[in-house]
């Protein structure tokens, strides 16, 4: 039968499919087997009758040779993904120290490392105290890439990238404090509960110099809101540095603040130079 004739006739046939005459029709569409053909391979291709559509599905390709080509290009699609996850982990540094910038930290401490420390430190909470130049921003930063650093990758699209979620942030207190005050703004696109959320809720927070900021009864209720917040979820690190020991800082601000990172925080004091950091660290 001629193709033509042949689309007509299956036309017609479809509206009978569902009648007594079914198997009749289906049938003598099977008579008009299309010619064998071969695969590249050289194997006799058979070819299978679909009764819905009342036709041959034509094989372009033997069952042998698709798999082939199906494990081929399963094989050279996870080279090409382990190519991709390699190329990222040669340049994961980079993403690290992108993530850092984005939270805050300032680009003298970027680069601020563990390795720099002559000592481990465990994944928790620090209040970090010692005369200037000791080096606290530079371990608490150091704290920050090690958290960054040990985040999950996950494979965006077919990409990869560290799993982030919400930011880190550092921030040094009173430059917090400035950042709250300027919601009172009616040009500010935050309200104060939004920044206040902000610094209680992030996953990491470092709170950088904490006692030089000016003591009004405001800012001690700020900080504490904060503090106290991050003090009862053992989900959230934070790392505190400051000039003062615990004792002046319940002088300068409260025992209610001193109380809270107290317990919360376990309290490195850094002293001399038994450390390796560059200076002016």
């Amino acid at each position: 039968m001629s193709e033509g004739f042949v689309d007509k006739a299956r036309t017609l046939a479809f509206r009978l499919l569902h009648t007594p005459r079914r198997n009749e029709i289906i049938e003598m569409f099977k008579v008009d087997m299309p010619e064998d053909k071969t695969c590249q391979c050289g194997k006799v291709l058979k070819h299978v009758f679909e009764d819905i559509w009342l036709r041959y599905k034509i094989a372009k390709k033997c069952n042998t040779c698709v798999e082939k080509e199906k494990t081929a290009k399963r094989l050279a699609e996870e080279a090409l993904d382990k190519e991709k996850r390699e190329s990222f982990l040669e340049g994961k540094a980079e993403e690290v120290a992108s993530i850092m910038s984005m939270a805050g930290v300032p680009p003298g401490f970027i680069n601020a490392n563990l390795e720099d420390f002559s000592r481990g430190f465990e994944p928790k909470n620090y209040f970090i105290t010692g005369d200037v130049g000791r080096g606290k921003t530079h371990l608490a930063v150091a704290m920050l890439r090690e958290h960054v650093d040990a985040l999950n990758i996950i494979k965006n699209g077919d990409e990869y990238r560290i799993a982030i979620g919400t930011l880190p942030v550092f921030i040094n207190v009173a430059e917090l404090l400035l950042d709250i005050r300027r919601a009172f703004s009616v040009d500010s696109p935050m309200n104060e509960i939004d920044l206040i959320d902000k610094y209680a809720d992030t996953p990491f927070l470092i709170l950088d110099d904490i006692g030089i900021e000016k003591t009004t009864e405001w800012a001690l209720q700020t900080l504490y809101v904060i503090i106290n917040r991050r003090c009862t979820d053992p989900f959230k690190r934070t790392i505190i540095t400051s000039n003062l020991e615990l004792g002046t800082i319940e002088e300068k601000l409260s025992e209610r603040i001193s109380s809270r990172i107290r317990g919360m925080c376990k309290t490195i004091n850094l002293k001399g130079r038994d450390r390796r950091l560059e200076d002016g660290a």
